[in-house]
């Protein structure tokens, strides 16, 4: 079996070569036979000989890992953001498109696709090189690869946005933690409106990042009190929390993964100290990012939406009939709808219809989005845009920009 000194003596590259291995093992990445004998497979630390013959699939994982890590921001090149990084590198050696579709898709020209994924080769090499020259060749690896794992299942986490009423959130999550906050002689005073407020959010995951700022909040107070404040208008909802500690700011009140969380939610948080011991923490949730709802019996429809849209601050929730559609929209109030019209059941002829009929949905701009040209039809019963189908990423965008949505 390989020792570790000879696992890292295999990395013994200049940049150069180390990253033409990297571009090597790309190209090949559904070739399991050949990554099998790649450089990168034979370094893998493993104690189980019967699993020597998955040391390529070993590989392919990894490499899929490195990519996901692009959109975590720590390494970036210049004039591209985190999102199209890794959306390149997925679409062209993992869902193995080829250039001229990937520039086609994400709307840019085939140079600049050809330079951004020239950039993403470079990014993916030195999350590759950390691994396995900087951090000690294996071991090094196995600890980067930890967090790596972290941020990729947080990544694939399937999340279900929803409407939730913050304040029933606050108080489910702060009755967790009332018996340590008990034990701790500790108050936790909470300041909601009287009336709900609705935000769209994933609920599970949401209430798991309150229990945790909550929990760590009533732990570093030093006071009898933590005052959690919900403040709500059109621009804004935010939480805050004020406590004094004599713990070094320099801690913050939340671990990696929580932080993780609050960046899958596209929650913002700020933290301030004051005087050293006035504790302040601000948690937004994001209420003035734009929401686009898709009603679609076709659930593809959304999911190249969000592909279309990424780099973009924009959530994107889908619903897969008119029913549950028109529902969403009331409670959720988004920035826009985009509405299929032949749907089983309500079609989206009435969709139109019952959105511009209910005083609450009234003014949301609705862009019709259908096979069926009849663009004049849309309009006369209310209709901002009207797309046909195959819609392309530029005519969405425009629309979505016409209607300062983006």
């Amino acid at each position: 079996m390989e020792t570790q000194e000879e696992n890292a003596g295999q990395f013994r590259y200049s940049q150069e070569q180390f990253l033409r291995l990297v571009k090597n093992a790309l190209e090949h990445f559904h070739d399991l036979s050949y990554l099998q004998n790649h450089p990168f497979a034979r370094a893998l630390d493993r104690t189980d000989e019967a699993a020597e013959e998955t040391r390529g699939q070993m590989l392919q994982k990894k490499l899929s890992r490195a990519i996901d890590m692009l959109d975590s921001g720590l390494i970036l090149s210049p004039g591209l953001s985190p999102s199209r990084r890794r959306n390149l590198m997925r679409l062209r050696y993992i869902e193995h498109l080829t250039v001229q579709n990937i520039s086609y898709d994400l709307n840019i020209s085939e140079r600049q696709a050809h330079r951004d994924l020239r950039h993403g080769e470079e990014d993916l090499a030195t999350i590759l090189w950390a691994w396995y020259v900087e951090n000690g060749g294996v071991t090094g690896a196995a600890d980067s690869e930890n967090g790596g794992q972290v941020t990729l299942e947080i990544e694939h986490l399937q999340t279900n946005f929803q409407a939730v009423d913050v304040n029933r959130l606050i108080f489910s999550a702060s009755s967790s933690i009332e018996q340590l906050a008990s034990k701790r002689n500790v108050k936790v005073v909470i300041d909601v409106p009287p009336e709900s407020v609705m935000i769209s959010t994933d609920p599970s995951v949401a209430k798991h990042i309150l229990i945790n700022l909550f929990s760590s909040a009533v732990q570093k107070s030093d006071d009898s009190q933590v005052h959690l404040q919900l403040k709500s208008s059109d621009k804004k909802t935010s939480l805050s929390l004020h406590f004094t500690t004599n713990q070094s700011g320099d801690e913050g009140l939340l671990n990696e993964i929580t932080a993780q969380l609050i960046h899958r939610l596209n929650w913002e948080i700020n933290q301030a100290i004051q005087q050293g011991s006035q504790c302040s923490v601000e948690l937004s949730f994001g209420k003035n990012m734009p929401t686009v709802l898709v009603i679609d019996d076709y659930e593809g429809l959304s999911r190249l939406l969000k592909r279309y849209l990424e780099g973009y601050r924009c959530r994107v929730l889908a619903a897969t009939d008119g029913a549950s559609g028109l529902s969403l929209a009331r409670d959720i109030q988004p920035d826009a709808v985009i509405l299929d019209v032949m749907m089983p059941g309500m079609d989206g002829w009435e969709v139109l219809q019952r959105i511009r009929n209910h005083p609450a949905t009234q003014y949301i701009p609705v862009i019709i989005c259908s096979v069926f040209n009849d663009p004049e039809l849309a309009y006369a019963l209310g209709a901002s845009s009207f797309l046909s189908k195959p819609v392309r990423r530029e005519d969405i965008i425009r629309a979505l920009k016409r209607e300062n949505v983006l």
